[in-house]
């Protein structure tokens, strides 16, 4: 990275605007940056940190601190930086937050921070947080690293050369891309902690099946099943233990199912004796069943044949039913067409009804019509003339306002002209009192200037000797020889008093300058606003005018009131003209459309009669023809005899059917008797209580041996499933357990956790080749610095085996053979470490693949520290690197250093406006 072009805005100490044009300075060696104490050079490097990183290059200087004291209202803070990285243009703006007066001067606003990062494609970014990121990715390193490494900081250089392992590591990381070896750390300690976990879970199921571990109450091995769920047998002993469990429970199973089995056999020949037994009793109690039910049968049948004999007498009755009921139906039909017809009949007299109500409803509204008509056409022959008045009105109201607008414009030009003279005169009041202050310090200039001429010639008198001659009359004696005035004026004052006068006189001139301008203003706008007047009003004294142009914008803007409220009257008659223009036309319609209706009515009011008429006709020829006076009663007729039909019809049905079933179920009954009578004459007898009893005593020891043989199963699940599970947990912690040693070994080494080891993480253990190199570097020009006294060495053992180590730093003295921690260095062997250091890391930075190039180095101070031996030999060293193209700035007090470096800043100073900056080539 090396900046191109410096601009500050109201920064710091700066005022104003300050352009460095870094390109000056060239692309390698030394250049200066010099002035008095506070004037402004550590603010060079601040303002170009605030640029890249938004904070200054020391931890001590605030960003909100950053708004020029010295600076006007009018002027904005901001940095501009344009720089090269990497043979590409960058240039970015930053703005601060601070506070500044607002425009109207009365309270004080806050200006937010802003940024502008432009790059070499174009594109331009705004968010803070995005451009910092950026600009960490263009330069491949934050602010606190570019600190450590590019500038060293006033107060700040020894925070490089102390720093412990951990802080040079977070260095590293990022300048030289070593965080995969930190995320290879992380994943080797997240492989141990998961193996660690499956190990534990493998465990916690091991001991989780153990608890499912079965054995009979009375068993001797229950006393090691107890051993084993407290976690005190071995895995060994353990599964021997469920083998025997398991073997013993097979052994109890298989006997008792032997036995149940031939219990079982002895159980199913006496229940078949049983179910034989069982049938020949029920095929007893169904024959006495099935005899008793024949005897009632041959009973019921003679009852049921007499009541069918009685049902079928019926049937010519039914047969009469059927033709009454045949010739009602065919009338049927007729009754729905005479009810149709007293239908239409009745629509027809209700519709009658209504179009006489309307025909009557019509006649009404066309007379009401006719009158609206009558009395609407009179008020518009009252209101034919408002078109014409509306016309006149509006012509009179705009004569009427043309002559508000012309006297109220000159009664503006009165106004202003009254506020011109007000500005006159005070112009005239300034100009008198600046004519007095001008008379006054004009005075005090000539009575002074006459003191200091008296005092010159007082000064000239005091070196007078008698005999000798005066340098102004030649001569010799000297009797009344002028004295010095305590009181005289120097001739800075003199000159001061002038500079006042002189002032004090463009002023006064000015101001009546400008009193004269406006006096001749005033003059012209005079003469305008007469020849107005006078075409307004004619002959009018001009001091009467005020007063009489009021009078007549009153009296005209009460014409204009009045104009308006009658323009407001006619515009409502004029509406109201309008309005019956439309309903005259409208009500004519209307009355035209209820006549064309009266007489649409008239003929069908006609037709209805004609066909109610006609109507009443057909029914009463229809009523003669049918029996019932309704359909309704027809119906009711029908369905008596209907039912009647039904009922007889039903009961012979029925009759019938019961007869028939009857017989049939006899029938059957004869044939279940026969059956049962052939299987009782060869059965043989059972003892029934005695087959009972012996089915009760097998089956109870039945139940016991299933009783057995369940527990016994129950037990054998639940060992062999906890056998195998444990079987299979074992193989799977045996393997987790070399996993994990394999594992655990590798992220303890990595992550520098070995015990009674250095730690030293992996990555860590990386990074010393760098910094071995980078050392190897700053050594080069640490031993010229130095006059060959000290070497930077690595300290490859740790202190302390708690703390982490590897990129630790000692020095070792060459005058006394000593190594020791490099903190023990002198303020000034500090800065010279420091300095050797921090170039040796630029070197190396850019000599690695890591792609970060850092071409220019920035030094505040830490020269005063060095004796004058020392100091050339650090002058001579930083020299050297202008064969490396690198630019390296410093801020020095050192006279030394002013004479030796040719490329110079130049910081001035001013008490009140703020310092300057400038290049300076010599």
């Amino acid at each position: 990275m090396r900046p191109l072009k410096l601009v500050m805005s109201a920064f710091g100490p700066y005022a104003g605007k300050e352009v460095l044009d870094l390109k000056e300075l060239g692309t390698n060696g030394l250049y200066l940056i010099t002035g008095t104490t506070g004037a402004g050079k550590t603010t060079i490097f601040d303002a170009i940190s605030y640029a890249l990183y938004g904070e200054a290059s020391g931890d001590t200087r605030d960003s909100k601190m950053f708004r020029s004291e010295y600076a006007e209202n009018s002027v904005d803070t901001f940095v501009e930086l344009q720089f090269e990285n990497n043979e590409k243009l960058y240039k970015v703006t930053r703005s601060p937050e601070y506070m500044r007066l607002s425009k109207k001067g009365d309270k004080y606003q806050k200006r937010q921070a802003s940024v502008e990062l432009i790059l070499p494609d174009g594109k331009v970014i705004t968010k803070s947080k995005e451009a910092d990121r950026e600009i960490k990715s263009i330069l491949g390193v934050d602010k606190k690293q570019f600190s450590q490494i590019a500038m060293v900081a006033q107060g700040e250089f020894k925070k490089l050369i102390t720093a412990d392992t951990k802080d040079r590591e977070k260095i590293f990381r990022d300048i030289f891309k070593t965080y995969f070896y930190e995320k290879l750390q992380y994943e080797l300690e997240g492989n141990r902690k998961a193996v660690y976990g499956k190990m534990e879970d493998v465990k916690k199921a091991i001991k989780t099946t153990i608890g499912f571990i079965l054995c009979k109450e009375d068993d001797v091995l229950k006393i090691d099943v107890e051993k084993a769920k407290e976690d005190k047998l071995t895995t060994e002993n353990l599964l021997n233990l469920i083998n025997q469990l398991i073997t013993r429970d097979k052994e109890e199973k298989n006997k008792h199912e032997e036995e149940q089995k031939a219990v079982d056999n002895k159980l199913k020949e006496i229940n078949g004796q049983l179910e034989l037994a069982k049938k020949l009793e029920e095929t007893k109690e169904n024959l006495e069943k099935v005899r008793s039910v024949l005897n009632t049968k041959a009973e019921e049948i003679v009852i049921l044949e007499e009541k069918l004999k009685s049902a079928k007498k019926k049937q010519p009755q039914i047969d009469k039913l059927n033709g009454e009921i045949a010739k009602l139906q065919d009338k049927l039909p007729k009754f729905a067409e005479l009810e149709k017809l007293k239908t239409t009949l009745f629509k027809r007299e209700k519709e009658l009804e209504i179009k006489q109500n309307e025909i009557n409803s019509l006649y009404q509204k066309s007379k009401v019509i006719d009158e609206q008509i009558k009395v609407k056409k009179i008020r518009l022959d009252e209101l034919k003339t408002v078109d014409t008045e509306i016309v006149k009105t509006d012509n009179k109201l705009k004569g009427i306002r043309n002559r508000i607008s012309e006297v109220k414009s000159l009664h503006k030009e009165l106004n202003d002209l009254s506020s011109q003279n007000k500005d006159l005169e005070r112009l005239r009041e300034r100009c008198v009192k600046a004519s007095d202050k001008f008379t006054a310090l004009s005075q005090k200039y000539l009575d002074n200037h006459k003191a200091f001429l008296a005092e010159q010639a007082g000064i000239l008198a005091e070196n007078l000797a008698e005999n000798a001659p005066c340098p102004v009359c030649g001569s010799t004696t000297h009797p009344c020889k002028a004295e010095k005035s305590e009181n005289a004026p120097t001739k800075e004052q003199l000159e001061a008093m002038k500079v006042s006068a002189d002032k004090a006189q463009k002023t006064a001139e000015k101001i009546a300058n400008e009193a004269s301008t406006l006096s001749g203003q005033i003059k012209n706008q005079k003469e305008t606003i007469e020849k107005k007047a006078v075409s307004l009003f004619g002959e009018i004294v001009f001091d009467n005018l005020p007063d009489f142009v009021a009078e007549e914008i009153e009296k005209f803007e009460i014409q204009e009131r009045e104009i308006s409220d009658n323009r407001e009257k006619l515009e409502e008659k004029l509406n109201e003209k309008r309005k019956l223009d439309k309903e005259i036309p409208y009500l004519d319609e209307k009355r035209e459309e209820a006549n064309s209706k009266i007489n649409q009515y008239k003929t069908d009011i006609a037709t209805l009669n004609e066909n109610i008429k006609n109507t009443r006709i057909s029914i009463a020829n229809n009523s003669k023809e049918l029996e019932f006076e309704s359909e309704q009663k027809a119906k009711e007729q029908l369905n008596g005899w209907i039912n009647e039909k039904n009922t007889l019809s039903r009961n012979i049905e029925n009759a019938q059917k019961l007869f028939d079933g009857e017989k049939s179920d006899i029938e059957t009954l004869k044939g279940e008797r026969k059956s049962f009578e052939e299987t009782l004459r060869d059965a043989k007898e059972y003892n029934i209580i005695s087959l009972k009893e012996s089915e009760e005593e097998l089956s109870k020891e039945k139940a016991i041996h299933n009783s057995i043989i369940s527990e016994a199963k129950i037990r054998l699940d639940s060992n062999e499933r906890a056998l195998n599970q444990i079987n299979e947990k074992s193989s799977e912690l045996i393997k987790l357990e070399k996993e994990y040693s394999m594992v655990e070994s590798l992220a303890n080494t990595a992550n520098a956790k070995l015990s009674g080891k250095e730690k030293i993480k992996l990555e860590t253990y990386v990074q010393t080749t760098y910094f071995e190199r980078i050392i190897f570097r700053a050594n080069q020009r640490l031993r010229v610095m130095s006059n060959d006294q000290y070497e930077l060495v690595r300290r490859e053992e740790a202190s302390n085996f708690q703390r982490q180590s590897g990129l630790d730093l000692d020095v070792k003295d060459y005058y006394n053979g000593s190594v020791r921690d490099v903190k023990s260095l002198s303020g000034g062997e500090s800065f010279l470490a420091s300095l050797s250091l921090a170039l040796g890391l630029s070197d190396e930075v850019q000599s690695s693949s890591g792609g970060i190039r850092l071409d220019t180095m920035f030094i505040d101070e830490g020269f005063g520290s060095l004796d004058g031996e020392t100091l050339e030999l650090a002058f001579k060293a930083l020299m050297s690197l202008s064969n490396d193209n690198k630019l390296i700035g410093i801020i020095s007090h050192i006279e030394a250093l002013k004479t030796k470096i040719d490329k110079q800043i130049v910081i001035t100073k001013d008490k009140v406006g703020g310092s300057k900056a400038r290049i300076v080539l010599q």
